[in-house]
């Protein structure tokens, strides 16, 4: 492993990590407060991850370190996108350079940090997760505080700053052009591309359902910031830790298997939450067992695939087609009985089938004492 680059690339994370979570995670009542409708918003959540898949066969031949470049100034734009609104339509518009952003800046960032890693997957994927969920343990109060003294201008003012100084930091990296077939990249992930889904589905629903569902309970900058801390730091050192013993022991299934259906329980429970206390128990309880299992989810991907690029690939499109699915299943829920719970409810029902299919698929079978169709 090349460790300068290595290292560089880990401080354009932190701060990338820092960045986005800083200024988004009170957006949502930012807009609310804006008189923006959960429709609005639901319809803004399917846009972006639609520009986000579409995004993905315009990418052929890619500079890694240029595309992951354009891809954080696309996300200092999403925030200078914000700070005045000259009309409801651009929450559209900064919809789709969202999703745009997403494919230019994750698709070269995780080929090029799983390049760098190859070969204890799990304990970096962990490590890349950790860096997610320290910054999420920290940022939100932080900017429910500057939100209250200063105002929102102030919280994505420091957004940006982070974001260009992660910019700058990034052009200090290696040069590497890839070549991307995301036709070829969909053929070689075949046993793993309905597990990506069911990923994605539980995201598409519950990355908005959850800031949504907590402005049912909370509707103040620093009450909320501190809720979304404490959600954060539940799951901050364990996905590093598990990560960690499962490269050792080359053993997945002992992992994924019970906090997927642990994640799973409490996202069907957090449906059922009546007030803030139900929910902030049970969201600590998904936020707790979803960071042990988001480092092996990508692992897996990996694991199962023939090149490494082509698995960060197909897993985007499928991260994305799932998210969509999950966006219209929240609209169907709004649309159904007036609120977003049933969706929340139905994603970790979902959630449930990832287990069963991946002992379906058999990609550990030297994990498996039965599996089904064997005999």
């Amino acid at each position: 492993m090349d460790r300068k680059e290595f290292l560089t690339l880990y401080a354009v994370q932190l701060l990338v990590a820092l960045g986005f979570i800083f200024g988004w995670s009170l957006v949502y009542l930012y807009f609310v407060e804006l008189g923006f409708s959960y429709w609005e918003l639901l319809l803004m959540n399917v846009l972006t991850y639609l520009a986000s898949l579409l995004a993905i066969p315009v990418l052929r031949r890619i500079s890694l370190r240029s595309y992951l470049r354009h891809g954080i100034l696309l996300r200092v734009l999403t925030f200078l996108m914000v700070f005045h609104f000259l009309a409801r339509s651009q929450l559209y518009l900064l919809a789709v350079v969202f999703g745009v952003m997403l494919t230019l800046f994750w698709i070269p960032s995780n080929i090029k940090y799983y390049r760098l890693n190859s070969g204890a997957t799990a304990q970096f994927s962990g490590l890349y997760f950790f860096t997610w969920a320290l910054m999420g343990a920290l940022a939100p109060a932080i900017a429910g505080v500057v939100a209250k003294v200063a105002g929102y201008w102030a919280v994505f003012g420091g957004s940006i700053a982070v974001l260009l100084l992660a910019f700058f930091v990034a052009g200090r990296l290696g040069e590497e052009t890839v070549e991307l077939d995301w036709r070829g990249a969909i053929a070689g992930t075949k046993g793993v591309r309905t597990l990506v889904f069911i990923e994605g589905f539980w995201q598409g629903v519950n990355l908005i359902g959850i800031p949504l569902f907590t402005l049912y309970f909370i509707r103040e900058e620093l009450a909320l910031g501190t809720f979304l801390a404490y959600l954060g730091l539940l799951g901050a050192l364990a996905s590093l830790l598990v990560s960690r013993l499962s490269d050792r022991t080359r053993r997945r299934l002992v992992f994924i298997v019970p906090v997927t259906v642990l994640t799973a329980i409490f996202t069907v429970l957090s449906g059922f939450s009546k007030d803030l206390y139900q929910w902030a128990l049970f969201q600590g309880g998904v936020q707790f067992f979803l960071a042990i299992l988001s480092p092996f989810a990508i692992t897996v991907v990996i694991d199962a695939s023939r090149d490494l690029t082509e698995s960060i690939v197909s897993r985007e499109v499928f991260l994305d087609l799932g998210r969509i699915a999950g966006g219209v299943a929240l609209a169907a829920s709004m649309y159904m009985t007036g609120e977003i719970r049933l969706a929340i409810i139905g994603s970790g029902l979902v959630l449930l089938l990832y287990p069963l299919v991946l002992a379906g698929n058999g990609l550990y079978p030297g994990e498996l004492r039965w599996r089904p169709g064997a005999r």
